[in-house]
């Protein structure tokens, strides 16, 4: 009986250590803590053909296990908001809504779009994941889920301590293309930058290419592309010679419903205006001309100065017109003319509309049309202006007169246009000599100055010297008449006009020989003949009274 017991009682002992046995090899163990790891991966596309509801979130297939994801880039910088829903035996709600959710924290991905999430086994239960932050181009978030930790293993009899998740945002890409033309012609080699909205210059796309200057090709066109979402905007930073820089923003916008390539309305760039400047008449950049001191001659200017293109629908805040004359060209102030041309021709300027501003130290005077309304339908601006020459100038020096246009509009630099060619006055001039037959000077001979053919002298008193020499100077190129109005003494007076030109060399050369006659010698009282007709008289008185006196006495004696 005994022996019995004690048999009973081992095999209880051995029952019970294999029900122990059964145990622990049939129920799972649970681990001490578990981390979710989840790694953020995007999807660009710049098509519009992506489905959204294949790459968001996670696929109805994922298991929690590590996988290897190839083709796309990790995305840095999204933040997951992740709240304790309950414990391990909760069910998840069919509509969660987190404010009946306990918020626990929240990571942010980086180093390759990892982060973690770890609990200790007094944490262990059904958590909620909501994507809470992520960078301004992404436009749609991955989808919020639930998952437990630890989470049981794909064969459901145990449970795995490290579970991975692999949300995925949605990227879409854009960019845009500008076309820059002159009319219908494109142009080559126009210079832009790219920057954002803020102003902050563009120097990579998307995937890290970097983006410097874009150079229109030979169609005008520039363009960018694989830009995340967001506003943005070309800017022209240099322009082709002869043409006006605009600094125009030109915008565009990346967006969930504006990806691809956008087209952006063609811009035109208008050629700068030019001015150019004549002297008499129109294509005349040289004329010589008289001193005031002679004809009272005046010199006659024009200038034509382009209008830009766009100025009616422009704001230009500038246009002016600068004059720059040599210093001794003199300018007669109530001569300045303003004329706008239009289809109707040349219509002078309200003189209300624009201003003479009188000299400084960068002009003579100026043409500042203050008013530039009434320049919206012009295509150019003529100024007209007359000056004389001073007397001191130099014969056969060229006298230049330039200018300048200045203008600006609101959304171009200032810009200043030179003439390409400066026109100029100069003067003339012609040497003389008085002599007589001998080559001798004659001083003291006088004339009178005609345009040749002239009947109205044009300077008198001309005067010659000690040596017999006297010039003119100051005369337009051309013909003219000296007439002789009072001879040197002992010489006859010249009745023929004396006619020479005035040409380049004229005065340089040696001076042009007028000679006179002497006044031939004619008897005059205490000359020898008056002499002899005395002596030839006194001896016929002498004879008269000897025959006289001899007559008496004969009658006397008869």
């Amino acid at each position: 009986m005994k022996k019995f017991k004690s048999m009973a009682c081992l095999i209880l002992a051995m029952l019970t250590l294999l029900t122990a046995f059964a145990t622990t090899a049939s129920a799972a163990t649970l681990p001490q803590s578990a981390t979710l790891h989840i790694t953020k991966y995007e999807v660009t596309d710049s098509t519009g053909e992506v489905e959204l509801d294949t790459i968001i979130g996670n696929s109805a297939s994922s298991t929690g296990v590590q996988q290897t994801v190839t083709g796309k880039e990790t995305l840095d910088g999204v933040a997951f908001t992740i709240y304790k829903v309950g414990d391990l035996n909760t069910a998840a709600p069919k509509q969660p809504d987190v404010n009946d959710f306990t918020k626990v924290t929240t990571v942010t991905t980086a180093n390759g779009g990892k982060a973690d999430f770890t609990v200790n086994a007094d944490e262990f239960g059904l958590y909620y994941v909501v994507e809470t932050g992520a960078p301004e181009y992404v436009t749609t978030v991955s989808v919020p889920f639930f998952v437990y930790l630890p989470m049981t293993n794909t064969t459901d009899d145990g449970y795995m301590a490290d579970v991975y998740a692999y949300p995925k945002n949605y990227i879409p890409l854009g960019g845009a293309k500008l076309q820059k033309l002159d009319g219908e012609t494109p142009l080559k080699g126009v210079k832009f930058e790219l920057y954002k909205k803020d102003g902050s210059k563009v120097t990579a796309d998307y995937f890290g290419n970097a983006i410097t200057t874009f150079v229109t090709d030979d169609k005008g066109y520039i363009e960018v592309s694989n830009l995340p979402v967001g506003d943005y905007y070309f800017l022209e930073t240099e322009t082709l010679d002869g043409y006006i820089l605009k600094t125009d923003k030109y915008n565009f916008t990346v967006s969930a419903t504006k990806i691809g390539v956008q087209t952006l309305t063609p811009v035109q760039n208008s050629t700068q205006p030019q001015i150019i400047k004549f002297v008499t008449k129109d294509d005349n950049y040289e004329d010589c001309t008289s001193f005031n001191e002679f004809d009272k001659a005046k010199q006659h200017w024009i200038i034509y100065a382009g209008v830009p293109a766009d100025i009616a629908t422009t704001t230009y805040t500038n246009y002016t017109i600068t004059d720059n004359m040599d210093d001794l060209l003199h300018l007669d102030d109530s001569s300045v003319k303003v004329y706008a041309e239009t289809a109707s021709g040349f219509e002078e300027i309200d003189k209300t509309d624009y201003t003479v501003n009188p000299a400084t130290e960068d002009y003579d005077f100026a043409v500042d049309v203050t008013d530039i309304s009434a320049l919206k339908n012009a295509t150019r601006v003529k100024v007209e202006y007359d000056t004389t020459l001073d007397s001191s100038a130099v014969i056969e020096t060229k006298y230049y007169n330039d200018c300048n246009l200045i203008f600006k509009a609101s959304n171009t630099p200032e810009y200043e246009v030179g003439l390409t060619q400066k026109p100029y006055v100069y003067t003339g001039g012609y040497k003389f000599v008085k002599t007589n037959a001998s080559n001798q000077g004659l001083a003291n001979a006088e004339f009178n100055l005609y345009v040749h053919g002239g009947t109205t002298p044009i300077k008198t008193g001309l005067k010659s010297s000690a040596d017999g020499t006297f010039e003119i100077k100051g005369l337009a190129y051309g013909k003219y008449d000296l007439l002789e109005t009072k001879a040197p003494l002992g010489y006859e007076l010249r009745a023929d006009r004396i006619t020479f030109e005035v040409k380049a060399g004229s005065y340089d050369a040696a001076a042009t020989a007028i000679i006179n006659q002497a006044t031939p010698q004619l008897p005059i009282t205490g000359g020898m003949g008056t002499v002899i007709f005395t002596v030839a008289g006194l001896g016929l008185i002498t004879l008269s009274v000897v025959f006289f006196v001899a007559s008496k006495k004969s009658k006397k004696e008869d």
